[in-house]
């Protein structure tokens, strides 16, 4: 856990992994897609 700890605060890779999948942070120039599932209620 500590090993985790010091990646979060020193390793850059680490930092943008986490903020891309937690907060759906993405870069200037990307694009985000978001996959929609249809509704099971028809």
């Amino acid at each position: 856990m500590k090993h985790h700890v010091e990646m979060l605060k020193t390793d850059d890779l680490t930092q943008q992994r986490l903020a891309r999948k937690r907060l759906g942070y993405i870069k200037p120039g990307e694009t985000k897609y978001k996959i929609v599932r249809p509704s099971q209620n028809r």
